[in-house]
């Protein structure tokens, strides 16, 4: 098996910025279960079952003094050496064999003289085969941590990858999404010219503060709360002058969470989803009603209407929306943020989003 160390960028001594403890603490299962089959494969070779003891007792002592000085080494003077991988394989080698010296040592202290199928061989040959064995388990160790190094790429990869498709789908939303509602925006500024300039300059001024909000705020991978709800102020309002008499709106925004970072277009769509699968069809019309509220430790965001219904519209669309909602939630946050849909009484539909608190922050200044 051909393993490209440099290539994939690791050593013995990756993620240093942990401390002594966080190291030993992940490091120490691995380490006791290498020792104890060490010790055993020695008794088993021997046929020395009753010094399976005192061989477990070298074991851990040579197991656990290499442990403590890759841990002390790794998580102090390594923080600041940027040699090549060979160079680092040969330091964590020579710790190793420290180590092993240095728990054989030991050994014999909590022994205190007792027999061992180690110490049954002749003295000379004790530390080689404490070094040799040692050597084994360090080789064994680094393989494994090679694999999990490995696996946490591939994972952090398939992240970044699955995030990067949904964010284009994003895009493409947007493409399809914005062109159309300009245009209808257009259309319906050039008609209100000639027969009410009022309205016409009205129907103006929100579009300038919509294009201006959605250019800056959209685009960006996060923005907040607050330039978010008014994106929605604003697209709010050119659409009840759109549909005149048959569209009231309502905003209930708790100030202490607008600060709050927020990926940018997730309420959007609820609202435009509203809007055409539920006030446009109603013959009367309807309210939309945006709320956004923090409880202790969940921002929860609300976009109810009053329209005919969950499900009643005749053009029920692709739902291309609502799946690009819940891709986003998974990416971003994981299984701890959903999106909720359900049946309002007497009519109409509630859309949630629920995101745990601890996982938004504030902007910096």
């Amino acid at each position: 098996m051909n393993i490209n160390l440099q290539g994939n960028g690791f050593s013995p001594f990756d993620d240093t910025d942990d401390t002594v403890m966080d190291f030993l603490r992940r490091r120490l299962p691995m380490t006791l279960a290498i020792n104890t089959v060490i010790a055993l494969m020695i008794a088993l070779l021997l046929r020395s079952w009753e010094a399976v003891v005192p061989n477990l007792v070298i074991s851990y002592c040579i197991g656990l003094s290499i442990l403590a000085l890759i841990a002390s080494v790794r998580c102090t003077v390594m923080r600041h050496f940027r040699g090549n991988v060979g160079s680092r394989i040969g330091i964590y080698f020579g710790l190793v064999i420290i180590g092993a010296i240095i728990g054989e040592l030991l050994s014999q202290l909590f022994l205190s003289g007792q027999a061992s199928s180690v110490f049954n061989l002749q003295h000379s040959y004790v530390w080689i085969v404490c070094i040799v064995f040692s050597l084994i388990a360090g080789s064994i160790a680094l393989l494994i941590n090679f694999s999990w190094v490995q696996l946490a790429q591939s994972k952090r990869d398939v992240e970044r990858a699955e995030r990067a498709a949904v964010e284009a789908q994003l895009r493409a939303l947007q493409a399809q999404i914005e062109p159309h509602f300009l245009f209808n925006t257009l259309a319906n500024l050039d008609a209100l010219i000639a027969v009410d300039p009022p309205e016409a300059r009205t129907l103006l001024a929100n579009l300038i503060r919509y294009l201006r909000a959605a250019l800056t705020h959209a685009r960006s991978e996060t923005a907040t709360l607050q330039t978010e709800v008014e994106l929605l102020k604003a697209y709010l309002a050119i659409m009840a002058l759109r549909l005149p008499n048959r569209l009231t709106t309502e905003f209930d925004c708790d100030p202490a969470c607008l600060s709050l970072k927020f990926p940018a277009m997730l309420l959007q769509p609820l609202v435009e989803n509203a809007i055409t699968h539920g006030i446009e069809p109603a013959g009367d019309g309807g309210t939309i009603r945006v709320t956004v509220h923090c409880t202790a430790d969940t921002l929860k965001l609300w976009v109810d209407d009053t329209g005919i219904g969950l499900g009643k519209a005749l053009t029920v669309g692709t739902g291309a929306g609502i799946q690009n909602i819940r891709a986003r939630l998974q990416s971003l946050f994981g299984s701890s943020a959903r999106l909720i849909l359900e049946p309002r009484i007497p009519r109409g539909t509630h859309a949630a989003i629920e995101v745990p608190l601890n996982l938004l922050s504030r902007p910096a200044g």
